[in-house]
């Protein structure tokens, strides 16, 4: 800790960025305090408590925290948690917990001062935490989440509460055991893409565009969407109950994405705050030139369709669409949605959409 001590007095005199070794969480946490930006802290192979890393680099200049060795990261067995930090980066590091109490991998927020967390990189993390949600983010915005792995976690994998201008890309998400969603965004999220990333087993829904927020946590506060403007593109979703969800968003688009064998549904559109004074409900949804494979004999439907939710308002078009047991094509029914419902009946007319031919990979 003297060696430490000494180093970050010197760096504060001279300006200079630098890189900082450490091999322990009181270490750690001291040095994510007083870095300047541009650090560097490089954290030792082996095991450390859960810590409190407040790092605030600038734009350019972030506070790097990462693995001396990513061969040999650094695994945490409690929460690392990011109040408020600023243009810093988190690279190399696992979480991993088994049983217990639950608790968040990695929680990263606005520390509730209403002022939002900026800057932040999240690369090459590993999250295996049985109770709990993996990485989770309130009111950050300006975010990347890169090249990480989600392999355990009973919430979310990753949780977006009110955060804006993100990029989660490359990432991937897979569970053996039946849990909540892969990726979630709401609470008043906007303009969040989610790009070439592989979602595999029994999540109830893999990514969940809105959700249902406490107004009081809402971010901003007169935030009129759980979600706005959110991109789902170029991924790979395998099994679950549902594939994509819009909940309470408004001009999200899900497109060029290869859906593969939904156990229940492939899409929802729902509006849970239907009753909520100033919310513009959920609509103006585009699901465009996607890839689903399904099953009709054991699929509920292809769109589970909500009360309030402005479905109709949704477009779909080029989507390729094949049955393996060969059996029912999507429709669009018109009138006879009522008269004569249909698993496979869309919520609006598709332009250009290809039936009962089987997509080969993208």
């Amino acid at each position: 800790m003297l060696r430490l001590s000494v180093l970050l007095g010197l760096l504060a005199c001279v300006g200079a960025a630098a890189e900082l070794e450490v091999r322990s969480g009181p270490e750690l946490a001291a040095a994510a305090a007083r870095a300047r930006p541009g650090d560097r802290i490089l954290v030792a192979p082996g095991e450390y408590p859960g810590v409190v890393l407040a790092a605030r680099g600038v734009r350019g200049k972030p506070v790097q925290i990462e693995a001396l060795d990513s061969s040999r990261p650094p695994v945490f067995t409690g929460m690392i948690y990011a109040p408020n930090c600023a243009w810093a980066t988190f690279r190399n590091l696992e979480v991993r917990a088994a049983g217990g109490e639950p608790f968040n991998g990695l929680n990263a927020d606005d520390g509730g001062d209403g002022s939002p967390a900026v800057g932040l990189v999240f690369e090459g993390l590993r999250f295996v935490v049985e109770r709990g949600n993996g990485l989770k983010l309130a009111g950050v915005d300006e975010l990347v989440v890169r090249s990480c792995r989600f392999e355990s976690w009973s919430g979310a994998a990753l949780d977006l509460v009110g955060c804006h201008r993100g990029l989660i890309e490359d990432c991937r998400f897979v569970t053996d055991r039946p849990v909540e969603h892969g990726v979630q965004i709401k609470g008043g999220s906007a303009d969040v893409v989610v790009a070439r990333c592989e979602f595999s087993g029994p999540a109830a829904r893999w990514v969940n565009i809105g959700g249902s927020t406490d107004r009081d946590l809402l971010r901003p506060r007169d935030a009129v969407a759980e979600a706005a403007r959110i991109l789902v593109e170029a991924n790979t979703i395998r099994g679950g109950l549902t594939a994509v969800g819009f909940e309470a968003a408004d001009a999200s688009i899900v497109r060029n994405n290869r859906i593969e064998d939904p156990t229940k549904f492939v899409f929802r559109i729902l509006d849970s705050t239907r009753f909520a004074q100033g919310f513009v409900g959920c609509r103006n949804g585009r699901i465009e030139n996607n890839q689903v494979i399904y099953d009709s004999a054991e699929l509920a439907a292809l769109f589970n369709l909500g009360f309030g939710a402005d479905w109709r308002s949704f477009t779909l078009r080029g989507n390729a669409w094949y049955d393996r047991a060969q059996r029912l094509p999507p429709r669009w029914p018109g009138w006879l949605r009522w008269a004569l419902p249909s698993l496979a009946d869309l919520p609006s007319p598709e332009i250009g959409g290809s039936y009962g031919v089987a997509p080969e990979p993208r």
